[in-house]
């Protein structure tokens, strides 16, 4: 009891101190945070975010706008689990678009006399990854890190010619004691903010009076916040999290540029179309690429040229991780074979259009930046540009970051998303879904039980579309996955071998991997126990929660196939065989089906799953919770063989 009260006391203590109007001095340790052995609210928190600050400042250059950001970051950490925010990596744009520097940074520690020790890092451990391809990072760790110490570092960001302000998350994944947002902009600039909180937020506005101008602040405080509990297949973390959004509305004279309701759009696409990093691209002259339209000329179907150009253009450009909607030049892009997001698409559709094919760039905001709102006029609310293409009645939503995915099928990180349509007649908001079962595998394993009850057989895996995708990508961040290395689950062990790939660069193909495999069983005495489905994307049940707080998102329609068979030698009985049997969603929205079939000297087991509806709301999770408990105990089943002596 005496601990727990000693405890209590300095958490109310270190609350008390970040509930004053004067922030923590930055540079200098504090006692009472580095005794603070545990959060009292929360005794599962690796760490505390005992401060997060952001302090935003407008300036108007001519016609830019340019942004000035500072960043204070003070982080308690309380367990071994917790070192993971103790590296820091911050990432900024090529083309001087963005600057990050005044790095400073400090661990505060005790030492073996309980002494609060001040270590602050030298600029030589602070990293700037330089390279011209690839999105640039500065990163650092702090050292001597270990269960009660607290880490703090600020920095500075520039921008320039910018048309939007991030929005503020004053919840994370671990507890925040003070979340503060800061914006300072002149008169000329009127900032809109929305307020997505469950929690009371203190508001402070004033002004600043300069000789020819006068300057507006906000500050936007938040105290105490949970953290935020990540759930299976949620639609995104930014989506679900307690936040701050802006819209940057700038003045002529008395009367705001942006009116009311779609002309704010309206506005905001003039400023794209004149802006350099978007609207200058869609014409401007790419060096070297006069043989590659001559080839799309010669094409008779404008699927035909789509299919080429959107091929060639994944083929010479790499993407650099950076997604975004602002491009530096994309001749530049072309040149060196690296890009960011925007820079790949506005290539792509510069080339489109001066082939001929109708196409239009289009905002978006992909499924881990969250979900966009037409309500509320912000270019904040986007991170990326892809390309509409129209053909006909066909409509195709291309992303040449997606490199391994069909210019038919729509990138599954803006599924079930709106899209704003950036053209000065056709401009407005458009909805990116599709019905079709885009998320789709099959198994085919055909295998032989030796005599030793050893197993050994041969599968074909295919993949299909977004499936398709998927495992590339997997594959390419893995390059050892199912490659001559066993795969293990409980009580049992494949090992696989022989591996063949085919259609990995035809994306209009399915993706199949051929292999052969040995298959170990978990056994008891003379029993072995068989599991079917052994080489399914099935490993665990996702939805294991009692209660769900956000909406489920599959991201799209599914469908799973499995044909299994397994020729018996003689010294095998089929002690017990799990009976047929199917699960299916009241509204008919997902089904699971399992049939076994066995005759002489032959087992086979056939199975299916169908999703025709990739959102659940967090209503719907009690049956569908139901269904896959049923169905996980299904999968779970085991085909009972004995050995016979």
């Amino acid at each position: 009891m005496t601990k727990l009260l000693f405890t209590v006391a300095f958490l109310f203590a270190v609350c008390t101190v970040y509930a004053q109007d004067k922030l923590p001095g930055f540079g200098k340790a504090d006692i009472k945070e580095l005794m603070l052995q545990e959060y009292a609210e929360d005794r599962s928190a690796t760490a505390i975010k005992l401060l997060d600050y952001r302090e935003s400042e407008f300036f108007i250059d001519l016609d830019f706008i340019k942004l000035t950001t500072e960043r204070r970051v003070r982080i308690k950490i309380l367990k071994k689990e917790g070192y993971k925010y103790a590296t820091v990596s911050l990432p900024y744009t090529r083309h001087n678009r963005a600057k990050i520097g005044d790095i400073t940074a400090y661990i505060y520690y005790l030492n073996e006399k309980g002494e609060a020790v001040t270590e602050k890092l030298d600029s030589d451990e602070i990293y700037r990854n330089q390279s011209k391809e690839g999105l640039r990072k500065v990163a650092f760790t702090f050292p001597n890190v270990k269960p009660g110490c607290v880490i703090e570092y600020k920095y500075t960001k520039k921008e320039k010619s910018t048309l939007h302000l991030d929005p503020w998350f004053f919840q994370d994944e671990i507890p925040t004691l003070l979340s503060v947002c800061k914006i300072i902009s002149p008169s000329k600039i009127e900032i809109e903010k929305r307020l997505i909180t469950s929690r009371q937020v203190n508001e402070k506005t004033s002004s600043q009076k300069h000789l020819y101008s006068t300057d507006n602040i906000t500050t936007l405080e938040m105290k105490n916040i949970a953290a935020f509990k990540m759930e299976p297949l949620m639609s995104s973390f930014r989506d679900n999290i307690q936040r701050a959004e802006f819209t940057i509305v700038r003045r002529y004279g008395i009367y705001p540029l942006l009116f009311m309701g779609n002309k704010k759009w309206q506005t905001y696409t003039g400023w794209l179309y004149a802006a350099p990093f978007f609207g200058k691209h869609f014409t401007a002259e790419i060096i070297g690429t006069k043989s590659l339209l001559d080839s799309a000329a010669l094409l008779k179907t404008t699927q035909q040229k789509i299919n080429f150009i959107y091929t060639e253009v994944k083929k010479k450009i790499k993407w650099d991780d950076h997604q975004t909607f602002y491009a530096g030049d994309i001749d530049e892009c072309w040149q060196t074979g690296f890009g960011n997001s925007a820079e790949m698409n506005l290539t792509l559709f510069n080339l489109l259009k001066k082939s001929g094919v109708d196409c239009f760039p289009i905002l978006i905001s992909t499924r881990q930046n969250g979900k966009t709102d037409e309500h509320f006029p912000s270019l904040s609310q986007f991170n990326g540009v892809d390309v509409l293409v129209s053909d006909s009645s066909d409509i195709f939503i291309l992303d040449a970051t997606q490199k391994f995915l069909s210019y038919k099928v729509p990138p599954q990180n803006v599924m079930n998303r709106s899209a704003f349509l950036v053209d000065s007649a056709a401009g407005g908001w458009i909805n990116i879904a599709d019905e079709r079962l885009l998320q789709k595998s099959r198994v085919f394993i055909n295998a032989i039980l030796k005599n030793d009850f050893q197993i050994r057989g041969s599968a074909t895996i295919e993949f299909y579309d977004h499936a398709r995708s998927q495992q590339l990508l997997e594959e390419k961040e893995n390059k050892e996955k199912m490659r001559d290395k066993p795969l293990k689950t409980e009580n049992e062990t494949i090992t696989i071998d022989s591996v063949v790939q085919e259609n990995e660069t035809e994306d209009l193909k399915p993706y199949k991997k051929r292999f052969t495999f040995d298959y170990e069983m978990s056994q008891t005495g003379d029993f072995y126990f068989l599991n079917p489905f052994v080489l399914s994307s099935f490993s665990e049940n996702p939805f294991r929660d009692s209660v769900r707080n956000s909406s489920i998102e599959f991201g799209s329609n599914q469908q799973f196939d499995l044909f299994f068979s397994l020729s018996l030698p003689d010294n095998a009985f089929i002690e017990e065989l799990p009976t047929n049997q199917r699960v299916i969603m009241a509204d008919s929205s997902l089904s699971f089906t399992v049939l076994y079939q066995k005759s002489e000297g032959l087992l086979m087991c056939r199975s299916n799953f169908l999703m025709h509806r990739s959102i659940y709301e967090k209503e719907e999770y009690d049956p569908l919770k139901k269904i896959f408990e049923k169905m996980y105990a299904i999968i779970n089943q085991r085909v009972i063989l004995k050995k016979l002596r």
